[in-house]
């Protein structure tokens, strides 16, 4: 009789201190130590009958991470080389399968480069209308008297 072959996912982020958080699964089952992972997470191995299917997803851990900022890559490999996936799927070879599942940090967009700066007075530009407009009024006042 055969060993069951085991599929094991490891998590990756780029940049490795991101502090995005999220539960791996393997054919929508998570693991004890799959939940709330980063970077070098792992689902350890989890048996999978050769020839089935294997889906190999991920979910938010907490509100906080939006998977939206990431682009994701999934790699997988057997003793015989790489293991072709389909949106996310693949058929289970006779052997261990390890994937690689990498999270990469998208880049914010920057800010329109043509945004006008407004002039603003210092304190000193404001006390020297001050003391204009103090001046103009103390010359009108002598002018009357």
């Amino acid at each position: 009789m055969h060993a069951t072959p085991t599929v094991t996912v490891t998590k990756v982020l780029s940049p490795a201190e991101d502090p995005g958080r999220c539960t791996l699964q393997v054919n929508g089952e998570t693991t004890e130590q799959s939940t709330d992972v980063g970077d070098t997470g792992t689902t350890g191995p989890v048996p999978v009958e050769a020839g089935t299917e294997v889906k190999v997803t991920e979910i938010a851990a907490n509100p906080d991470t939006d998977l939206a900022n990431y682009d994701a890559e999934l790699t997988c490999n057997a003793a015989e080389g790489a293991v072709t996936i389909t949106d996310g799927s693949f058929q289970m070879p006779e052997t261990d399968v390890t994937c690689t599942l990498t999270n990469t940090r998208k880049v914010a967009p920057s800010p329109p480069s043509a945004v006008t700066p407004v002039p603003t007075l210092s304190e000193l530009g404001l006390m020297l209308m001050a003391l204009a407009a103090g001046g103009l009024g103390a010359s009108r006042l002598r002018r009357r008297g």
